[in-house]
């Protein structure tokens, strides 16, 4: 029987997912870290972000901002995967590159499946950071990498190279061409394709082609402000993260104090809240937020959690846009327990992944997690 390869780029935000195929059936690829360094004492500092593999979802990876590094997180053991811990705006091996400040992480992957006989499928991943101090989207190349795959001339080997910008601006273009200002984390969309990444300084949000590094812009409002209506009208004060649900995108509007839904048709309105910056739980156009920053639709409850950094806490919107507290207490701290009895100080980030809710607990350096099963807060990284 003769066998035939299929070659399948696959691009997808905040996800990188490799399936092999054999004999018609297609199961999760299940990969290891190039891992050349670990901490002694587990310690992060000012955790920006995080982001769970959806191919091994024991693998935690963390934008460690303040150490200006990239860490995975895998069986109680907290690792250096990529930065020396030196600010600095350098491409090379693991140990030589340099970030400043990486506020995101995402993930890229090529797979080629093998339809027809066993075979040895051969896939290529790799993680895309949002390095906010360098204005720049870097890639950290082939942390896993099996079988003869195509392999991007500008990712040639295991490491890190800046796939576009480098330089504070306004600008949509292909690699160095591409402008950012303090560009803050990926979003994904129902409607909007590409690497979405909130480019916090220019009030918009920007789309990556990582197979190009061709960069432009989705969502601009160079006037800052709050108004709904079609998407090309809208204002925005400060987006900051967007998620897909089944039928819409929403996102973040931190400087609005609010949660933006963009529909099918491209129109924007306001799903959560009255625009006044406080804490107060209740129907969509009565309840408050303080900062907003990161956003992730379940589809497990079909609920969306929101990383509410000034009260230090995680709120849940159900479909109807009803607001309520997750987690955490508003006065903040550290401290573990049920969801009403945990405090967090200053959540910039969530992950959700089989049942279990990450956050970026950036002023207490520490990854906390919720059991969404039980409802109860641990301490997983501090």
């Amino acid at each position: 029987m003769r066998k035939i390869c299929l070659a399948l780029l696959v691009l997808l935000v905040s996800s990188v997912v490799a399936y092999k195929t054999v004999r018609g059936q297609n199961s999760p690829a299940v990969f290891t870290i190039p891992i050349y360094a670990q901490y002694t004492t587990n310690s992060l500092l000012r955790p920006s972000a995080v982001y769970i593999s959806p191919t091994n979802p024991n693998y935690l990876f963390i934008a460690d901002s303040g150490h200006n590094q990239i860490d995975v997180f895998n069986a109680g053991s907290l690792q250096i995967l990529a930065g020396d811990g030196n600010a600095g705006n350098q491409d090379g091996t693991l140990a030589s590159a340099r970030f400043n400040i990486p506020t995101g992480i995402s993930g890229w992957g090529f797979i080629q499946r093998c339809v027809g006989v066993p075979c040895t499928p051969t896939v290529n991943l790799d993680l895309i950071v949002v390095d906010a101090g360098n204005n720049a989207v870097r890639r950290i190349c082939r942390i896993y990498s099996i079988g003869n795959p195509f392999v991007p001339p500008t990712c040639p080997a295991t490491g890190v190279v800046t796939s576009s910008g480098g330089q504070s601006g306004y600008q949509d273009g292909t690699g160095a061409q591409a402008r950012f200002s303090y560009p803050s984390s990926f979003g994904s969309s129902y409607t909007l394709q590409g690497q979405l990444i909130a480019d916090l300084g220019n009030n918009a949000l920007r789309s990556v082609d990582i197979t190009g590094n061709t960069v432009q812009t989705v969502i601009s409002s160079n006037t800052p402000g709050y108004l709904n209506g079609p998407l090309a009208n809208a204002l925005f004060r400060g987006i900051t993260s967007m998620t897909a649900t089944p039928d819409s995108s929403l996102l973040t509007d931190s400087g609005n104090f609010v949660v933006r839904k963009l529909d099918q048709s491209n129109n924007v309105t306001t799903f959560a809240g009255n625009g006044i910056q406080g804490y107060v739980d209740g129907p969509a156009n009565s309840a408050e937020f303080a900062m907003p920053l990161s956003i992730k639709y379940n589809a497990a409850d079909g609920n969306t959690y929101v990383a509410d950094a000034l009260n230090n806490c995680i709120r849940r919107i159900d479909p109807a846009g009803n607001v309520s507290t997750y987690a955490g207490q508003a006065n903040g701290g550290l401290q573990d327990g049920s969801n009403s009895q945990a405090m967090f100080s200053h959540p910039t980030s969530i992950a959700i992944s089989n049942g279990f809710m990450y956050v970026a607990d950036e002023n207490n350096n520490a990854i906390r997690r919720i059991d969404m099963t039980n409802n109860v807060v641990s301490t997983l990284i501090h």
